[in-house]
């Protein structure tokens, strides 16, 4: 079982054939053939089940091009949020890994305008797929993932799934692959990421709003998982 991915892009996976189960945003949401699902990569997420003979589609688009589409405030929050959005297949995605990496710059505008119809369609007729909890590590996983901004500890993490801490961060780390602690840090940085993105907050506001205890603790905290300031940040990923 590979441990919770992270990247800075709106992930687009096609589902062709059997069933895909993903935990993200500490939710497991199972999705069946025939969908298009839409993701944020900054939020936490894995596959953690999948049917024999399961086919998938994979395509990512930056998230300054997914936010420069400017589509409805209230999707685009949902889904920066953590929520999986799930709705009618895209045609022609099997040509989009392609088609983007190949030398034709009129294929790749194509494929762009491909993809903002796909998330558009998504937004107007879809929706967030049903979250479903399935044992001890989901509801510690959605625990964090709803309450990140508070200031947490393994204990009160452990307490929702009745669990002395010490087995909690075995069963956790077990799951998953990686620790209480980091899985929580995971999710402040993503919404401190959306936030600098997304907003006009100042860092100050953005570390408090994220969970973080200070300013100093954001910026170390931030620099190791992004690479970058969020000064830096926010200019890199801004639509326009």
């Amino acid at each position: 079982m590979h441990r919770p991915h992270r990247h800075d892009a709106v992930e687009f996976n096609q589902l062709l054939s059997g069933r895909l189960t993903y935990r993200i945003g500490g939710f497991r949401t199972v999705v069946s053939p025939g969908a298009l699902v839409l993701f944020w990569g900054s939020v936490p997420h894995q596959v953690v089940e999948t049917e024999r003979d399961t086919s998938f589609l994979c395509a990512t688009v930056p998230l300054a091009t997914f936010l420069g589409w400017r589509l409805r405030d209230d999707f685009v929050r949902r889904l920066l949020g953590g929520s999986l959005f799930a709705g009618p297949e895209a045609a022609g995605f099997e040509r989009w890994p392609a088609d983007l990496g190949g030398g034709d710059a009129e294929a790749r505008r194509i494929v762009r305008l491909e993809m903002e119809a796909a998330v558009r369609r998504v937004a107007a007729v879809g929706g967030p797929a049903p979250r479903t909890d399935h044992g001890p590590t989901e509801r510690m996983a959605a625990f964090v993932a709803t309450r990140f901004a508070e200031p947490l500890t393994v204990a009160d993490v452990a307490a929702v799934a009745a669990l002395h801490p010490a087995t909690a961060m075995r069963r956790f780390r077990e799951a998953t692959g990686e620790t209480i602690g980091s899985y929580l840090a995971g999710h402040r940085i993503a919404h401190a990421c959306r936030l600098l993105a997304s907003t006009e907050l100042n860092v100050a506001r953005v570390a408090g709003e994220s969970g973080f205890g200070s300013e100093s603790a954001f910026y170390e905290a931030f620099a190791r998982r992004t690479g970058a300031t969020p000064a830096e940040y926010r200019t890199r990923h801004r639509g326009g």
